[in-house]
């Protein structure tokens, strides 16, 4: 591991040295602009948790955060960079429990994407063993939380496979829901799934509200 301000990151990390001491300060302006549509402060669920940048933040005004994040090198520092409150669940999300393959991206480990569900574009061909790695995922609705005011879901494509999952929770909750929304591996990449979340969500009864850099806030 390594020390990028006051954070760790596995060692192989080359994206985010860029940020250096201001790293707490990524992608700060969507955070706070998606706090400012929250009303219930009891739990928070971050999906796709990475190290905890934005846990560490939802730490500080929600009472728990459970943090999802299902890459085993990310979760090791996660567990170093986050306070108490933060639940730390080493799984993946999608409309079903089952085990699923994940594929690392060494240089930057935001990167890594869900690569054998049919529902889930590929940036990169999945075709080196040593960067895959088995997971188990579950649904978010059979984790049962309460009082859940704030999703965050920024998952490299899966987005609409974790939603899916979670319908149950999203009304029962009526939680803020932060969910990126770029094309998968860059501009020239698959940008299906945007629409597809986006219609989920709005079938649920949610609106579309403000979008910051590339993550757009929906509510209730």
């Amino acid at each position: 591991m390594k020390l990028i301000g006051e954070l760790y990151f596995p060692d192989s990390e080359q994206h985010f040295m860029q940020y250096g001491e201001a790293i707490g300060a990524y992608q700060k302006p969507q955070r706070d602009k998606a706090l400012e549509y929250v009303t219930n402060w009891e739990t928070c669920i971050d999906v796709g948790a990475n190290v905890g940048i934005f846990s560490r933040h939802f730490a500080t005004r929600f009472i728990k955060v459970v943090a999802i994040e299902p890459v085993a090198e990310n979760v090791a520092c996660l567990e170093l960079n986050v306070p108490s409150n933060v639940e730390i669940m080493k799984i993946a999300v999608g409309e079903e429990a089952r085990s699923i393959h994940i594929q690392r991206t060494p240089k930057n480990v935001g990167g890594a994407f869900v690569c054998d569900h049919a529902l889930v574009d590929c940036p990169i061909p999945a075709d080196n063993p040593d960067m895959i790695e088995e997971v188990q995922m579950v649904t978010i609705d059979s984790l049962d939380l309460k009082a859940v005011g704030l999703v965050k879901l920024d998952i490299q494509g899966s987005e609409l496979i974790a939603l899916r999952g979670s319908s149950e929770t999203l009304l029962r909750c009526r939680p803020v829901v932060l969910i990126e929304e770029k094309p998968i591996g860059g501009k020239g990449g698959s940008i299906d799934h945007i629409a597809m979340a986006s219609e989920f969500l709005i079938g649920l009864g949610m609106h579309p509200r403000e979008k910051v850099g590339a993550d757009r806030i929906y509510a209730f």
